[in-house]
């Protein structure tokens, strides 16, 4: 650009130089990091419950005096390279040649409790075989889908007996302090 003593304006520089008259006028900000330690308060949050994602860590940075968005809580997760356990979708596929039996409750109104039961058979995988998990209850799917990633599969039970001991404990925990 030319002195001032030109009497040639910053715009008609501009024009002339073929550039933008405002890159002139613009000063580098430097940027602040001001996430250093929600990061760790995340990286902590998900050392804790490394199933739950970013919409639990949210509310656990918002207990804790950090108010952060989930959008910006799951670009931290990436930038920690860090996410939720959870089962992938697709996991399991039909197999075409098994028969498939037709869903007996439909158009049936439930009204009263016991009126209609769920069972859920699934297989917990230990070094010397499986284990048989069996549950009769009301609301199955929603309670086993949430025990084998937050528990049995981070914790890697060796035998049944600490099996039955770690599924004690989470049901405790399921049923007590664990948030919605």
């Amino acid at each position: 650009m030319m002195k001032k003593e030109e009497k040639l304006s910053i715009y008609r520089q501009s024009v002339l130089l073929g550039v933008n008259h405002t890159s002139y006028y613009y000063r580098a900000v430097e940027k602040k990091d001001d996430y250093s330690g929600v990061r760790y308060a995340i990286i902590d949050i998900w050392n804790d419950s490394p199933a739950r994602g970013a919409r639990h860590i949210r509310n656990e940075l918002r207990k804790r005096g950090y108010f952060v968005s989930r959008k910006k809580v799951g670009g931290l997760m990436k930038e920690l390279k860090i996410k939720a356990v959870m089962y992938k979708r697709n996991l399991s596929k039909p197999n075409k040649k098994h028969k498939k039996y037709p869903y007996l409750l439909r158009g049936v109104k439930i009204v009263r409790p016991n009126q209609v039961w769920s069972t859920d058979i699934s297989y917990i995988r230990l070094p010397h075989g499986f284990a048989d998990r069996v549950a009769i209850m009301v609301v199955v799917e929603r309670l086993w889908r949430n025990v084998k990633p937050e528990d049995v599969y981070l914790k890697g039970y060796a035998t049944i007996g600490e099996l039955m001991v770690g599924l004690t404990e989470h049901f405790l925990f399921y049923n007590g302090r664990r948030p919605p």
